[in-house]
């Protein structure tokens, strides 16, 4: 029997057990507790909520009409900072309750685990925000589709009032800049708020949580430039696949992991350019969702809760389109049906959602080309917004760049092959690259049978060195260009090895150079890497130096057909690719051996 091939996602913990065995036994002991902060007499806990990191008890005062409050206990199965994460989220509310009109819970106590006699970990006590959960409202009144994620007409009107006033909200957090890259803390000699921790997200946790990351292992400092923040990204990315036992499924799929984890850090050249790399940075809540707003019975947003994954980051991340604008998550939407329906449902959900923003920028009289909503616009078409996606949800990586980001940014036509082999064309050395491409294989492949033997699955997998194909040099030298060299004569696309998903490719108007032709101009190579020792990877975690980037090109535009370029011999390209491969190697022989040590 063949095994059933789990992907880079893994199944999530179940909190039940630990709130039936504490929360319950011990409400009587919380009940005591917030009467004590309160001093209203008696209190009982009426009901008993979850969310994916926390439990919540609404407590009830009897013989008074005083209002309900809440006290929010983070799930200690689910997270596991939990008290940087309830420290981040003390910080974040006090602040948008000062300096915002978002509706959020107000606190009155919180506390550390040591501050809370119950012996059940940090707490937050809130009041109680009237309000139902907006996902469910829309499952009980039938506004979603059978498939779960799909809005029917009539929710369609319901969501464009609920995204007008996200909109309104997200004008207001834009407005708020920071100097560096992180958590927000209280600065006690300014008084004020600045950026004082490591940023912690919703993929750190679950880093840790699901695949044993040692802590010590994830960023452990501010970040006063985008490039340094999104090499820490790239190097969890890459302690994810080298400590996730399955998680490839033969030698072929070990290649295709290797290569795009590699082409992430090339394409951050693209996507990240040196107007956006510097402060100011911007408010981001890393696990904002539909699931974490409350409305009333006229859909009118009442409350919004769970910050504690908000920090400030790069301006990328709240300027690209948001990836929250459907029920469900877009990893949970791409392991169910793919990138394609996603790509399609989402599309129809961002013309909504835009609309509204450039309704909510006119009322504030906002007329700037450089509003919110342009830039939001910018990342969803030049496919910004996914590059973003890919970088913050490491688990669906490689969805997201072979069927969104490969064919936009190096032109269509190409197996997946020719693909992973484009950058050893440059390279001279070659044989280097694939044999250190190769251990890596082979490492993952080891991992693979160890998995099954241990699962008591068989498995027929081993290790297949890869049969080499000469590239088309055409490729490497004319990236803006389709090769009529990946095209058989019956001029069919010989990009076969593409899971079967026919809307890799669009088939819209050919006139539509976005369709055809890379949507930013290339780059070389070596204006990357020129200043590599700046940016590369030495071990996460630690604080890499940082000069100024070269100008990577006139502020206008990028052209979708960039002048011809000269010819570049093989040696130009030996030091960016020497440089790739160590990035690659250093940060999987990092992270292995770190897996050893724990």
């Amino acid at each position: 029997m063949e095994p059933h091939w789990p992907t880079l996602l893994a199944a999530r913990t179940d909190g039940a057990s630990w709130i039936d065995k504490f929360i319950v036994d011990r409400t009587e002991d919380i009940c005591r507790f917030v009467e004590s902060i309160r001093g209203y007499g008696r209190c009982t806990a009426i009901s008993r909520c979850r969310s994916g990191y926390n439990v919540i008890l609404r407590l009830r005062w009897e013989n008074t009409d005083a209002r309900d409050w809440a006290i929010r206990i983070p799930i200690p199965e689910n997270s596991v900072f939990m008290e940087e994460k309830i420290r981040n989220e003390i910080v974040m509310l006090t602040y948008l309750d000062t300096y915002t009109t978002i509706p959020i819970p107000k606190i009155y106590r919180a506390g550390a685990a040591e501050d809370n006699p119950t012996g059940l970990g940090p707490f937050i006590v809130t009041n109680w925000i009237k309000g139902r959960n907006l996902v469910k409202v829309l499952k009980e009144q039938n506004l979603l589709a059978p498939n779960g994620f799909d809005i029917t007409p009539e929710g369609e009107e319901i969501l464009r009032h609920v995204y007008g006033q996200i909109a309104g909200f997200l004008l207001q957090l834009w407005t708020h800049d920071f100097d560096k890259i992180g958590a927000i803390g209280i600065d006690e000699e300014i008084e004020g708020y600045e950026v004082i921790y490591p940023p912690l997200t919703l993929y750190m946790n679950e880093l840790v949580r699901r695949y044993g990351i040692r802590k010590n292992s994830l960023p452990q400092q501010t970040y006063s430039h985008s490039y340094e923040y999104f090499n820490s990204l790239f190097g969890l990315q890459w302690a994810h696949v080298v400590l996730q036992k399955n998680s490839v499924k033969n030698s072929t799929d070990a290649r295709e992991k290797f290569s795009v984890r590699a082409i992430m850090v090339h394409l951050a050249r693209t996507f990240v350019n040196q107007r956006g790399d510097e402060s100011p940075f911007k408010l981001f809540c890393d696990d904002f969702s539909l699931s974490n707003i409350l409305v009333d019975e006229n859909f009118q947003i009442t409350g919004i809760t769970d910050w504690g994954f908000t920090y400030a980051a790069p301006p990328q991340f709240a300027s690209s389109c948001p990836w929250w604008l459907m029920v469900w998550s877009p990893d949970k939407i791409i392991q169910k049906v793919g990138v394609s329906r996603f790509r399609d449902a989402y599309s129809c959900q961002f013309s909504i959602f835009i609309n509204q923003l450039k309704l909510r920028e006119l009322e504030r009289g906002m007329q700037d080309p450089d509003t919110l909503s342009s830039k939001m616009v910018a990342s969803f078409v030049d496919h910004g917004g996914w590059f973003i996606l890919a970088c913050r949800m490491g688990a669906i990586v490689d969805d997201i760049y072979w069927k969104l980001l490969d064919n936009a940014c190096w032109g269509r036509g190409f197996s997946r092959d020719t693909r992973m082999l484009f950058f050893s064309t440059k390279a001279s050395d070659l044989v280097l690259f694939i044999r250190d491409r190769e251990v890596f294989v082979e490492g993952k492949i080891r991992d693979l049978i160890e998995y099954c033997q241990r699962m008591g699955i068989p498995c027929t997998e081993r290790y297949k060195p890869e049969s080499l194909v000469k590239p088309h040099i055409v490729m490497g030298d004319k990236m803006t260009q389709t090769s009529l060299e990946g095209f058989n004569e019956d001029n069919e696309n010989t990009n076969t090895i593409d899971d079967g998903d026919d809307e890799d490719i669009n088939d819209e108007d050919t006139s539509n150079t976005l369709v055809w032709q890379p949507i930013r101009q290339p780059f070389d190579p070596i204006l990357f890497y020129e200043n590599r020792e700046n940016y590369e990877i030495r071990s996460i975690g630690t604080q890499t130096d940082h000069e100024q980037l070269q100008s990577a090109g006139p502020e206008e535009e990028p052209q979708c057909r960039p002048e011809p370029q000269e010819e570049k011999t093989s040696n130009d390209y030996t030091g960016a690719w020497s440089a790739l491969t160590a990035i690659s190697l250093l940060v999987f022989a990092v992270f292995a051996g770190r897996c050893q040590q724990g």
